[in-house]
């Protein structure tokens, strides 16, 4: 964790406020006249982005201090929203940030030609940002789910969901299932795979679902993924559920560059070295 990161309770309406001046101001500079004032214009926007990003760490429940607090604000998007803006995208964050300093620090002005050549991409990335924010104010379902690495001879099950991306196998916790048997039956279902001896306990984590993008999250539910290791001794996969028609053996070593979602890909490398 960066140590300009301060962990905090959750707070939704100071997220709010922030986004209501954020869009306050994006008003004004709307009004005011770029070729006359380029260097107000780009500090406005920056201003902008920071508040919208002080928002969505405001309701993950962190708040960065003290000095390169603004740095800590862009790292940490790019390491929580990677599928929502590209790597060029989170370098000219650092170059606005940069520019705003010398705006601000030493008097420096920008020319008309800076907002010119980036006035697009800044909306871009002011639109993303507040999706971003507009997401994590949504009503929220909790849903439990359980399921399992199963490993034969180094390898290990990955299967596929409605064509698109690829987890280990898992589902949703049934009324009245213990999370081992939920697992078990849901490892049935999505590989055929009936013949399992439990190894360990591997704890739980959690992740919001994958979007219909499979690059996106849908943020209107969080899944706790109860996880467990298994032995086989089966070697066909016969997946029966349909929406997830394909399950695979691979080198537990290739695993996680094939799982969609980063939380699992970052679960699943915790415990590689248990398999």
């Amino acid at each position: 964790m960066n140590e300009r990161l301060i962990e905090i309770t959750p707070d939704t309406e100071k997220a709010k406020s922030m986004m209501k001046m954020a869009n306050t101001r994006q008003e004004m500079i709307s009004a005011t006249d770029y070729s006359k004032y380029p260097s107000l214009v780009v500090e406005g926007y920056y201003e902008v982005i920071k508040e919208l990003m002080s928002s969505i760490l405001l309701l993950d429940g962190y708040k960065t201090k003290g000095e390169g607090a603004h740095k800590a604000l862009i790292d940490y998007i790019e390491k929580t929203c990677k599928t929502e803006f590209l790597q060029s995208e989170i370098y000219f964050l650092d170059e606005l940030r940069k520019v705003r300093n010398k705006i601000n620090y030493d008097g420096f002005f920008v020319k008309t030609d800076y907002l010119t050549r980036n006035k697009k991409r800044i909306i871009k990335i002011i639109s993303g940002l507040k999706n971003i924010v507009k997401q994590k104010m949504m009503p929220t379902k909790h849903t439990h789910s359980a399921g399992g690495v199963i490993v034969k001879d180094g390898r290990v099950i990955v299967v596929n969901q409605k064509g698109c991306s690829w987890s280990l196998p898992k589902g949703h916790i049934e009324d009245g299932e213990d999370a081992l048997t939920a697992a078990k039956r849901e490892i049935a279902e999505e590989t055929g795979v009936t013949d399992l001896t439990l190894i360990d306990n591997l704890g739980s984590y959690s992740r919001h679902k994958i979007g219909k993008d499979p690059k996106e999250e849908d943020r209107t539910e969080l899944k706790t993924m109860h996880m467990f290791l298994f032995s086989t001794k089966e070697e066909d996969l016969k997946p029966t559920d349909p929406d997830n028609p394909e399950a695979r053996w691979m080198k537990k070593d290739e695993v996680a560059d094939m799982l969609t979602h980063p939380k699992d890909r970052e679960f699943y490398l915790s415990i590689i070295d248990r398999i």
